[in-house]
């Protein structure tokens, strides 16, 4: 049975490649323009700098959700790092190694508030994300999105914020944890404390959506008012790349989903060079904060020994 579980998500993986690869050639006459780009290198430094800014945070985020769980047994140092090797763990389908890195590596016998402390970190950031999602179809210019959508955000944010009352999310996420086979989530945290992890988990996505404007500003002209809807669709892009379980870090989907949208705003031709470049980014920022996390950790034994 998971044998046959494999070979569908390898298919379904492959059919959503060869749609993307379809998708780009059907625009192949408008990728003759990739030859002329000019790149701003000093965006490219901002986007950068932003992308690594992003990581840090939802790193300093965990820490703090660590501490408040009361989670004892590693240094500050070595959570972060921790946490900082865990994101590899999502280039590996199904994503559950993120989670099995960290039971690895933190030095913690209460495996069942570790677990607890990853759930509130994936629900509240996951609700940041739709946030943002909102925010843009609220601060979209009117000429691309009537008021209708506005009105359908602002309701969308009050329905979001009943989805983390304790209660209605306990229901909700035993439901989804049955689906998938999981052990139910015994304890929720409060609701303001639901609310204040969310709050925070808003700052990631603000720095990320300031790294793919950068990145557009490097290759075409960006406009600011586009500020918002961009932070929105690669935040949607994200959690649908997320959603995808048998995408290595939601590689192809994520791109898709930004091919598909964001040449709304933007040259097609340049948009595709945008989904490589931010990507090799994220790529490098992961790769470079887990090599350091490893030496840190491995510095870490060595003085405990």
């Amino acid at each position: 049975m998971i044998k046959n579980k494999n070979y569908y998500s390898r298919f379904l993986y492959a059919t959503i490649v060869i749609a993307l690869l379809w998708y780009i050639s059907q625009h192949i006459e408008k990728l003759e323009k990739l030859s002329h780009l000019t790149i701003s290198w000093q965006w490219l430094a901002m986007s950068l700098v932003c992308v690594t800014a992003a990581y840090v945070c939802m790193a300093l985020i965990w820490l703090l959700l660590y501490r408040r769980m009361k989670l004892q047994g590693s240094s500050g140092k070595r959570v972060l790092a921790s946490w900082f090797l865990s994101q590899t763990g999502k280039y590996v389908p199904g994503k559950v190694a993120v989670l099995l890195v960290r039971f690895d590596i933190c030095d913690t016998d209460r495996k069942s508030a570790l677990t607890m402390a990853s759930f509130i970190e994936y629900t509240a950031s996951t609700a940041a994300a739709m946030i943002w999602i909102l925010l843009a179809l609220i601060y979209a210019p009117q000429e691309l999105f009537p008021m209708f959508y506005q009105y359908f955000a602002i309701a969308g944010l009050i329905v979001l914020m009943l989805f983390l009352w304790p209660p209605l999310l306990k229901k909700i996420s035993g439901f989804l944890l049955r689906v998938f086979k999981r052990e139910a989530i015994q304890q929720i945290p409060t609701y303001p404390a639901m609310l204040a992890f969310t709050g925070l988990y808003l700052v990631p996505p603000l720095f990320h959506g300031l790294a793919i404007s950068a990145a557009i500003a490097a290759l075409t002209p960006f406009d600011a008012r586009y500020f918002f809807l961009v932070t929105g669709i690669y935040q949607a892009a994200g959690l649908i790349g997320m959603a995808a379980f048998f995408a290595p870090g939601g590689l192809a989907v994520r791109e898709g989903v930004l091919l598909i949208l964001l040449p709304m705003l933007f040259p097609f031709a340049q948009i595709l060079a945008v989904t490589v470049i931010i990507r090799l980014i994220n790529v490098v920022v992961e790769m470079f904060l887990a090599a350091v996390s490893f030496l840190v950790i491995k510095k870490c034994k060595v003085a405990n020994e």
